[in-house]
């Protein structure tokens, strides 16, 4: 269901984003409290959570202020009904 995302899983950055990108491969509707982004303390990092208009990429903002291990989860229902989740990790150093 998902195709890509930006930065990828598994990366290792120098510098934090500013946000998180989720591209589907069709169109789908995110379950907010599953979907953001979790800070090497454990707290959110999320800032908010976007859709293009196609409804198929998810651009998740991000306060990442910390080094270590950022979690990136998201719990979508795409337009027919199926539900599709993932979780994915970003380190900063």
């Amino acid at each position: 269901m998902a195709t890509k995302t930006s930065p990828a899983s598994g990366d290792l950055l120098d510098t934090p984003p500013g946000e998180v990108v989720v591209e589907f491969n069709e169109p789908v509707t995110p379950v907010d409290a599953a979907t953001g982004v979790v800070a090497p303390d454990g707290d959110r990092a999320d800032t908010r959570i976007a859709q293009n208009d196609a409804e198929t990429t998810l651009v998740i903002s991000v306060d990442a202020d910390q080094e270590g291990t950022y979690l990136v989860g998201y719990r979508v229902v795409s337009h027919d009904g199926h539900p599709a989740k993932a979780d994915h990790r970003r380190c900063l150093r």
